[in-house]
């Protein structure tokens, strides 16, 4: 039996049914389920995300438990993406300690929720809500998009750079590297070619 075949099952049932169209009326309240036992809060989920296709923050109680559900749902749900929203650090509350990965899933899920806000999915757990985010706004104005192929004006990359405090520091003659001038983990734009 495939998942999607199981969660039409699921999906058919009339309690699920109930809960779906109470989600559906009143799209602002919380909803809390309990004796759901392995991944069949996953499996429930999944069943009534199919029912309401709009986007959806679940909160789970730690890092570990939002990482097996994440799965199990990214499992049933197969084509769906499920954006993963950790905290920053290796750590709670313990802030030298970055997780580049984390920072990257975290940027991810931003940027899906501000280019295309309806019908996500989003699993993460109370640290990772507790820090704070960029505003909308600011991560517009400091976002360059690049295409391949695209041609770029040298001085205008340099003066967009230098404004969000990359320093330009040349390695070698062939090439420049744009390194943060005010950041915790390491980063650099290495550009081969522009001397």
């Amino acid at each position: 039996m495939r998942a999607t075949d199981f969660l039409s099952i699921y999906k058919a049932d009339s309690l699920l049914q109930t809960l779906a169209e109470e989600i559906r009326t009143s799209p602002s309240s919380a909803f809390r389920i309990k004796g759901l036992t392995g991944s069949l809060d996953a499996l429930v989920f999944a069943a009534v995300y199919k029912s309401i296709k709009t986007t959806h923050v679940l909160i789970l109680h730690d890092k570990e438990e939002a990482a097996y559900f994440s799965n199990d749902l990214q499992n049933l749900m197969g084509e769906k993406e499920i954006l993963f929203f950790p905290m920053s650090y290796r750590r709670p509350y313990e802030y030298d300690e970055t997780e580049n990965a984390n920072i990257l899933m975290r940027a991810e899920t931003l940027n899906q929720l501000s280019h295309a806000p309806d019908s996500q999915l989003i699993v993460t757990y109370p640290e990772a809500l507790s820090e704070k985010v960029i505003n909308k706004k600011s991560l517009a104005s400091s976002t360059f998009v690049v295409k391949k192929g695209e041609k770029l004006d040298r001085e205008f990359l340099e003066e967009f750079l230098h404004s969000c405090d990359f320093a330009n520091l040349p390695f070698a003659e062939v090439s420049s590297t744009y390194i943060p001038l005010r950041t915790i983990s390491p980063t650099a734009l290495n550009f081969l070619g522009m001397k």
